[in-house]
């Protein structure tokens, strides 16, 4: 069975050597700035632009299941797709670059290092917003988890995104909340 980490380094490195750009956000992401947890899924915002082709041959070369009219009919409604691997019970969850905000993390997306793999994931202030937005139980723990483990967070832009998102209220919330507990 193929490992969640064996996956994300060879996507990753097919990406990168293709010079497909992208930026890999949610569990992968926390892990990364916050609290590790577990997850069944590798969230990966991508700009597939010509390359719909060539990235689905991959993913059937490597034994995932997908097919190209998957990709194109969730592009063309601009929604995500979901990409299941055949060798584990993990999955790839993929959209394309729809929204203001989309197009602004990926601007200020990052390279990070993992083992001997290169990365490109979204920044820390850009992971809690997006987990603002979402709002779960479970994605409010995250966006806590990089509030106390990153100290250099830059905190005009939290706040100015999170008035234009809406989300300013829970991440005044979760602010009050650390700071109550003396973190």
């Amino acid at each position: 069975m193929r490992t969640y980490k064996e996956i994300l380094k060879s996507v990753s490195s097919f990406l990168n050597k293709n010079n497909i750009s992208y930026m890999i956000v949610g569990a992968v992401s926390i892990a990364i700035y916050g609290e590790p947890r577990t997850s069944a899924d590798i969230d990966i915002i991508i700009q597939l632009e010509g390359n719909v082709g060539k990235f689905v041959e991959f993913l059937r070369d490597n034994k995932f299941s997908i097919t190209t009219n998957d990709v194109e009919e969730a592009l063309k409604e601009k929604t995500h797709f979901s990409v299941f691997d055949n060798k584990s019970v993990y999955r790839l969850d993929i959209k394309d670059v729809y929204t203001e905000f989309d197009k602004q993390s990926f601007e200020r997306r990052v390279k990070k290092r993992i083992d001997n793999l290169e990365i490109w994931v979204n920044s820390p202030e850009d992971a809690v917003l997006s987990k603002l937005m979402f709002g779960s139980e479970q994605d409010l723990n995250d966006a806590r988890s990089i509030l106390l483990r990153q100290r250099n967070l830059d905190m005009d832009y939290l706040g100015k995104m999170s008035k234009a998102l809406k989300v300013s209220d829970k991440l005044s919330k979760l602010l009050e909340e650390i700071k109550e507990k003396g973190n």
